[in-house]
């Protein structure tokens, strides 16, 4: 980053300054004049790497000792008048606009986010919404039978016995050394995708047919075999696994709604003037009248329509 381009940023972040120094305590002072600590934090986050080289021994200072020398370069500009050149300043404009720009960002992002806090969504809502989408929603489940054995050689020859037609199940019963497993031939049971348990999941996923053996591994203190006794490639998922997603979408489509018509009578209350010479000169017409409310937030997956 060039020293003035820095200097230009610097003047962007502290076009508040005078607010933000009631607020913020002064970490230096040039010439009397406070250097506030909201103002460093800011001009650390701007710079590629200040975080890091912070926490370093030192790091702080000198980062702090490059701000202070941006403070005496502005007020050396300023002596000389040279930080109102011609094109120094509309530079400084043009930063000090992008800056003010996303302020204005930040604070439409925190009115949505209240509002969307404040919506409230219904449990009849909730109901119809899952109706209507749940088709879209679906997970897979998949059933196993998991043989696990006291050692390697046990599990290989296990497999060999599935694997040469041997009955699966009497091989189970006769190499299962877990009770509530051999109590059920090594049968899992059906299980949602999320369900499998870590340690086996690397192998289950990698079987694709009904009957197909993994290979022997070693989880959970045994040595394993995974048989696959079923898959079910669509299963739709129930509503309360669905809920959040559901409420969090109908949420920013009711905030949307309410922040598009916030919007549309604030602009009614206050009036709004467009200059249309000025705005022709920046670009084509715009297809969509500046009138019309903003655009609503766009939607989750989980979104079907608005209620």
């Amino acid at each position: 980053m060039s020293r003035m381009f820095a200097f230009v940023l610097l003047a962007a972040l502290c076009s508040g300054c005078s607010e933000r120094r009631e607020t913020s305590p002064a970490i230096a002072r040039v010439g009397g004049e406070p250097i506030a600590l909201a103002e460093f934090e800011a001009w650390i986050a701007g710079r590629p790497g200040a975080e890091q080289r912070v926490g370093r021994a030192g790091g702080a200072e000198a980062e702090l000792g490059r701000l202070i020398e941006l403070v005496i370069i502005e007020r050396e500009l300023e002596a000389r008048g040279l930080a109102d050149a011609p094109g120094l300043r509309a530079e400084r404009q043009a930063v000090r606009a992008r800056a003010v720009a996303q302020e204005r960002e930040l604070l439409r992002r925190a009115l949505f986010t209240a509002l969307e806090n404040g919506a409230q969504v219904g449990e009849d809502l909730l109901r119809e919404r899952y109706e209507t989408t749940k088709d879209r929603h679906v997970t897979s489940r998949i059933r196993l039978r998991l043989l696990a054995v006291d050692g390697r050689d046990a599990a290989v020859d296990a497999r060999r016995r599935i694997a040469a037609g041997e009955g699966a199940e009497v091989v189970a019963e006769q190499v299962l050394v877990d009770e509530a497993l051999l109590a059920k031939k090594g049968d899992l049971g059906w299980m949602l995708r999320t369900e499998v348990p870590v340690s086996l999941r690397s192998a289950a996923f990698g079987l694709t047919e009904v009957g197909e053996l993994s290979e022997p591994f070693q989880a959970e203190g045994h040595w394993n075999v995974v048989e696959l006794l079923g898959r079910d490639l669509a299963v739709p998922r129930e509503f309360e696994s669905l809920r959040p997603e559901l409420e969090r979408s109908l949420r920013r489509e009711q905030a949307s709604r309410d922040l598009a018509r916030l919007v549309a009578q604030k602009r009614e209350e206050l009036g709004v003037e467009i200059d249309r010479q000025q705005l022709e000169q920046i670009g084509p017409p715009a297809r969509r009248t500046l009138s019309q409310s903003p655009r609503p937030e766009g939607r989750s997956d989980v979104a079907g329509g608005a209620h």
